[in-house]
């Protein structure tokens, strides 16, 4: 919608380096980090769909997938979030865009999961996104976001 009717703000015109990042971070977001916080979303919703017999042993089966292969995947996006935002404030560069907005869901869903405190960077940069008059306003229109809302 921004290549076709304008971005305006929400993406950079000018800066070659701030363009590149922000393709990147818009496909990023929903190509390579989204897979794997879908991948927890199901696993913890096996044990509740499974039939009674079996569903705790699904729910074995899903927390040894999360800890062994989910949870790590998740901290390595984790990890590279706060090595791209040590020296910008946001994903492309120092100014807010569109791929700010599309990397919200996975950052906040990657923070709100287990053990993911120490991200200090990639916190900032939720915490800043979600002072947002924008992001409140949309949150008031769709309700509820806590699954994907980390407590801070």
């Amino acid at each position: 919608l921004l290549d076709h009717f304008g971005g305006g703000t929400l993406r950079p015109e000018d800066a070659p380096d701030a363009r590149r990042h922000y393709r990147y971070w818009m496909h990023y977001a929903e190509g390579t980090a989204m897979p794997d916080l879908v991948m927890r979303i199901v696993f913890n919703e096996l044990p509740e769909q499974a039939p009674w017999p079996v569903s705790s042993l699904i729910g074995l089966v899903g927390d040894a997938i999360d800890a062994e292969y989910i949870q790590p995947r998740i901290e390595r996006h984790l990890d590279f979030w706060e090595e791209a935002l040590a020296d910008r404030d946001y994903f492309t560069s120092d100014a807010f865009s569109a791929a700010d907005i599309q990397m919200s869901v996975p950052v906040g869903m990657a923070l709100a999961g287990p053990s993911n405190n120490a991200y200090r960077r990639s916190r900032r940069w939720f915490e800043r996104i979600r002072r947002r008059s924008a992001f409140e306003a949309a949150c008031e229109r769709i309700g509820e976001l806590s699954p994907l809302v980390p407590d801070t």
